[in-house]
């Protein structure tokens, strides 16, 4: 058995994931062969699994063959060409022994077998606890592409987020989802239907907010501040994209409330087709409140 560097555990929900730095070598880690090309590099490779094995690979020759199908085995092999060589550089002047000696060499060709053998690694029990906490539940820490202690890899879950997001900024303005309806149905009433893991044909205001080209997005990977850069990109699209379908329908009304605050201008504004943030937000307050809490 041999020792391994001391290793780093990651606490990833709910089970534990196991960090190890290797030196260079080929590995069985939980069933898959690893090969490390590093000395203790800043890879760290992930397992569940702490029984490690490492791979001796090294090539033989098992036995000899001619043209014609015939085997020797190596030692009979090996005494005959030393046999033919003595003969041979005894007496070097002759040709016979030299033809024997070379056509012997040019006959017979080695057939190789690759033997492999494990050994175990016996982890050291200087283990570390590294608990992971990014704030955030649409972000995640990606254990298989660790790549150093100090610079750790998440993933921004963005089709989970951006669903959730959805559903809350319209339930700051009190609509209520309605599953598998008609975009028909959200016209007059103070509903939306989303699906559950993409915003594709999300509907609200009686139209389709998203197609099924933006509606879907691919998770987006990289440092903890590019994954939160990219949530709250996505909360500003999603705000922005219903701020802009609910003043579109609402235009009238909404102007009709900015005349009666005596705000003329802005309800001019809005009657042109101006989509004014402000304006929304002073309609839907607690839609305002959870701008302020996620973007400052």
């Amino acid at each position: 058995m041999e020792n391994v560097k001391p290793i780093r555990v990651l606490e990833y929900k709910k089970d534990k994931s196991y960090l190890i730095s290797l030196p260079i070598g080929l590995y069985k880690i939980d069933g898959e062969l690893v090969e490390t090309k590093q000395q203790y590099s800043e890879e760290l490779y992930n397992c569940k699994d702490l029984n490690i094995k490492k791979i001796l690979k090294h090539t033989i020759v098992e036995r000899y063959e001619n043209s014609t199908g015939e085997c020797i085995e190596v030692n009979k092999y090996n005494l005959e060409l030393l046999r033919l060589e003595n003969e041979y550089k005894s007496d070097e002047e002759n040709l016979d022994k030299e033809f024997s000696y070379k056509k012997f060499i040019k006959e017979w060709n080695p057939i190789y077998r690759d033997i492999i053998t494990e050994t175990t690694y016996m982890l050291t029990n200087n283990v570390e606890k590294l608990p992971i906490k990014t704030g955030c539940k649409y972000i995640q820490v990606i254990r298989n592409k660790l790549q150093n202690k100090n610079d750790q890899l998440f993933v921004y879950q963005s089709n989970y987020a951006r669903v959730c997001l959805f559903k809350k900024i319209f339930k700051t303005m009190g609509y209520k989802e309605e599953k598998d309806c008609s975009y028909g149905m959200t016209e007059k009433n103070k509903i939306y239907t989303v699906k559950d893991n993409s915003l594709e044909y999300a509907c609200a205001f009686g139209t389709y907010l998203y197609g099924s080209n933006e509606g879907k997005v691919r998770d987006s990977e990289g440092s903890l501040k590019h994954c939160y850069a990219k949530f709250i990109e996505d909360f500003e699209s999603i705000l922005s994209k219903i701020i802009f379908y609910y003043l579109k329908k609402e235009k009238d009304n909404v102007a009709i409330f900015l005349i009666k605050e005596k705000r003329y201008e802005e309800a001019l504004k809005i009657l042109s087709g101006d989509r004014n943030k402000e304006v929304f937000f002073d309609l839907f307050p607690k839609t305002k409140n959870l701008f302020e809490e996620l973007t400052t």
